[in-house]
């Protein structure tokens, strides 16, 4: 895992804001049942995409196919470790 900060009990998920109040309903949960905590940074898709360009990382990012699908080909992000999902309680928890 590739944490922020060194954090190996922080999950750090970038995302636009479409699910964020579907993520803040979901991380306290997750939280509580894991032990490990979730920072988010969200942002519009294409300030993530200049961040994760220039560098960023984080354990999770939430983003349309085809903004990955140009980042696994400019080598920014793992092409082999993508899962698809829609953003409910069941799916994620």
């Amino acid at each position: 895992m590739n944490s922020i900060a060194g954090d190996l009990n922080c999950i750090h998920v970038m995302s636009g804001g479409a699910p964020k109040e579907v993520f803040a309903l979901l991380a306290p949960k997750f939280e509580q049942q894991t032990g490990n905590k979730v920072k988010f940074t969200y942002a519009v898709i294409t300030e993530l995409r200049e961040k994760l360009g220039a560098g960023a990382t984080a354990d999770v990012l939430v983003l349309p196919t085809p903004v990955l699908d140009s980042l696994a080909k400019d080598g920014k992000v793992r092409a082999d470790c993508r899962a698809s999902s829609a953003l409910s309680a069941s799916a994620w928890w």
